[in-house]
């Protein structure tokens, strides 16, 4: 198979079925198995979303809303795809009845923007895990990491916007996990 051909042929990809049948696998198992939430990552793309999102709410667990943006520009757009705003996710997630909801897998530099369109569609807790460095097959670049003082401060103000829990990403390591506890120092 051509690389990304499932991504460009209808005919390669699961059925919305198959993809939520796959969700609820998942959260089901996880909540057979004494799970105490259901964490979804990396939202961005609508369809998916709102399937991980009803299999979320039908496991009876409690779950989070993990959203993934990226700039473009000097715009935010979901993070797998190109030109697609990001509040368009943002609305599809915001209906799906999490209890927390933020970013995470999301550089540093678009996590702030991020967070404050979500902030207008969105009143509840919110959380924030962001990334630094970025990814090209097959692994992690540790590239131009964020500085963990730069770190903090940059979640000082998401703090500002109504973040309540912070954590870190890819590239991101305990020094700056370290940084982020101070805030609540």
């Amino acid at each position: 198979m051509v690389p990304g051909a499932a991504r460009d042929d209808p005919e390669l990809r699961p059925s919305p079925e198959q993809v939520l049948d796959n969700f609820r696998e998942v959260t089901y198992a996880g909540a057979e198995a004494g799970a105490d939430m259901v964490m979804l990552e990396m939202m961005s793309r609508p369809l998916h979303m709102k399937l991980a999102l009803q299999a979320a709410e039908e496991s009876g667990l409690p779950f989070w809303c993990g959203l993934s943006a990226r700039m473009e520009s000097a715009n935010v757009h979901s993070y797998v795809w190109e030109g697609f705003p990001f509040e368009e996710s943002i609305a599809v997630a915001v209906a799906g009845k999490a209890e927390v909801m933020g970013l995470m897998h999301t550089n540093v530099n678009a996590t702030g923007p991020a967070l404050a369109l979500l902030r207008e569609q969105w009143s509840g807790p919110m959380m924030a895990y962001p990334d630094s460095g970025f990814f090209k097959m097959p692994r992690w670049q540790f590239t131009d990491i964020i500085e963990p003082e730069d770190l903090e401060e940059e979640a000082r103000q998401w703090c500002g916007l109504g973040v309540q829990v912070l954590g870190g990403c890819c590239g991101l390591g305990l020094e700056h996990i370290r940084a982020l506890a101070r805030l609540r120092g």
